[in-house]
């Protein structure tokens, strides 16, 4: 069985792809995960389109960046 965030997760983009008006966002992180530094106070965040794939399709997604 994994884990509840990963079910929470493939739920989700069941969801998405069941109902167009469910969407899914990835917010960004406090900080990066590999070098553990914060973003610039100068730096906007930005959006970008993406598309998640998995076992049942194609889900397009937003993230920030």
């Amino acid at each position: 069985m994994p884990p509840r965030v990963a079910q929470r997760e493939h739920t989700n983009l069941i969801r998405a792809h069941s109902h167009k008006e469910h969407k899914i966002h990835y917010a960004a992180g406090p900080q990066c995960p590999f070098c553990c530094v914060g973003r610039s106070p100068k730096s906007p965040l930005v959006v970008k389109n993406a598309k998640v794939e998995f076992d049942d399709g194609v889900v397009p997604a937003t993230v920030e960046t």
